[in-house]
């Protein structure tokens, strides 16, 4: 799964990109026309290594429940960040939780740009959303008792596939699993994993691994109300296995409301680094940027932690962000 980069071309949609140098400043956009409008923040935007082309995009809701994706990019020594606001249609509600929900191709997606997400209402409803290129949403009901589910992390892995699962943790701490199905469809046989998880404040996928009897698992990266940066492994094939957990970082984690992984590719391996990035959100709107210099290796020795990218970054969701 870490091996490769993503599998759909997205249909385009109108953005406008702002590229500086390690240290230069972005300066202010006008909107632009519907379907988008492209913001930027008024601070400096750090770049990764030269030899590596990493992208994060964090998914939010602004103030008008409009779909919000912010990108940090960083490619050969030069990083930037663009918004795009879906500007000409409101969802109707506010998200409790979010995820990603990645399409074969665009006749499985519900929005005919191929972009789709699940997302849970506060009274319990959960919808697929789909974007359009023309900057509209499509909008199904799928399911109506999903009141307790606070969180959502969706494995990176293309709908109606082996290993295309959502993981949501609900109010009473209790882990499930679900198969996501390659339509716009309720996703599918609930798996009871563990409890008590009510401690967990972010979770998202981080990679794919194989345990030692040869079978894959999925690493989830987590954020503690206690403090501490946490990661999971979940056998694929048996979660309520629970596997293990490993503490990275022992303290400070609990000031991110959110925290998004992207990916990198080595420009001179020309192959997925298993170089990490991240976008941690704080309840104020401040964006920071960290990267994990090897996901392999859970020491916190490899968690570097670089300059606030953004301060505007409000009602973001954790996630899998490409």
């Amino acid at each position: 799964m870490n091996d490769r980069r993503p599998r759909l071309a997205h249909a385009a949609v109108t953005l406008a990109a702002v590229l500086v140098l390690t240290g230069g400043a972005i300066p202010s956009l006008a909107a632009t026309s519907s379907p988008t409008e492209t913001s930027t923040a008024s601070v400096p935007v750090t770049a990764l290594p030269s030899n590596l082309s990493c992208t994060v995009a964090v998914t939010s809701v602004n103030a008008n429940q409009q779909i919000v994706t912010r990108r940090y990019k960083s490619d050969a020594g030069r990083a930037s960040v663009d918004t795009e606001i879906y500007s000409s249609q409101s969802l109707g509600f506010t998200p409790r939780a979010v995820a990603k929900k990645e399409s074969a191709s665009d006749e499985n997606a519900l929005g005919d740009s191929g972009r789709d997400y699940y997302a849970t209402s506060v009274k319990g409803d959960l919808y697929v959303i789909g974007q359009n290129i023309d900057g509209t949403i499509e909008k199904k009901l799928v399911n109506s008792t999903w009141a307790p589910v606070r969180l959502l992390a969706a494995v990176p892995a293309v709908s109606g596939t082996p290993g295309a699962y959502v993981y949501a943790i609900h109010d009473n701490g209790s882990l499930y699993r679900y198969t996501v199905p390659a339509g716009a469809e309720n996703m599918q046989n609930t798996t009871f994993v563990s409890s008590g998880w009510a401690g967990v404040k972010n979770l998202t996928f981080l990679h794919l691994t194989v345990l030692p009897n040869g079978q894959p698992a999925h690493v989830l990266l987590a954020t503690l109300a206690t403090g501490q940066l946490v990661e999971y492994t979940i056998p694929n094939g048996n979660p309520t296995n629970t596997g293990t957990r490993i503490d990275i970082r022992p303290s400070t984690w609990e000031i991110l409301s959110s925290l998004t992984v992207g990916s990198c590719w080595d420009l001179t391996q020309q192959r997925s680094s298993q170089v990490s990035p991240w976008i941690g959100t704080l309840a104020s709107g401040e964006a920071r940027l960290y990267i994990d210099k090897n996901i392999d290796t859970p020491v916190g020795s490899d968690i570097v932690g670089y300059n606030q990218i953004g301060t505007d970054w409000t009602n973001v969701y954790s996630g899998w962000g490409r």
